[in-house]
């Protein structure tokens, strides 16, 4: 039997925080083991990707701590990268270890 994956799938189960959480967590260490390396991601859609904006925005005084925080934006089809801004819609973000 194979199983597929659907990270589209709305389950309503109540796990967003627990989703979150599990992403910041991956952050952590994977830049703890790697802390020269930029991470890139954004949300399946629109809608999920604006939870990350949320979440950061409710976090930033302690992930700025940690991290250097951008989002990135597609102008002509081309990623570009700006200051993380609460308040303005984005394609995903990208996030740096501070050392």
């Amino acid at each position: 039997m194979i199983f597929g994956l659907d990270d589209k799938v709305n389950s309503e189960n109540g796990d967003r925080d627990v989703v979150l959480a599990t992403v910041a967590g991956a952050a952590y260490d994977y830049t703890s083991k790697y802390p020269q390396r930029w991470l890139i991601f954004a949300g399946s859609d629109e809608a999920r990707t604006r939870l990350y904006r949320m979440d950061i925005t409710k976090n930033y005084g302690e992930l700025s701590e940690s991290f250097y925080i951008f989002r990135f934006i597609f102008e002509n089809g081309l990623p570009v990268s700006v200051p993380f801004d609460s308040n303005t819609r984005f394609d995903g973000l990208l996030v740096k270890r501070k050392l």
